[in-house]
């Protein structure tokens, strides 16, 4: 059980990282322009919660995927 908590967190995070670096020029803009927004707390909250919550359904995603195929036997 040990082993399928730290493979879920590692995969979370790597999950993370991959929806930030897709999403961060998106939301952050072009340096070209005016960032003010960007400045704004609530504007870097929501984005992290938006990263954090997409991260999560991805997750919940894969593992269901894992436990329907029955590839996982510790799932099982």
């Amino acid at each position: 059980m040990l082993l399928f908590w730290i493979s879920t967190i590692i995969a979370f995070i790597i999950i993370a990282y991959i929806v930030h670096k897709f999403f961060f020029k998106d939301v952050r803009g072009n340096p070209a322009e005016d960032k003010r927004l960007w400045k704004f707390w609530g504007i870097r909250t929501f984005y992290w919660q938006g990263v954090f919550l997409i991260a999560l359904g991805i997750l919940a995603l894969i593992l269901a995927i894992i436990k329907w195929s029955g590839v996982w036997p510790l799932l099982n």
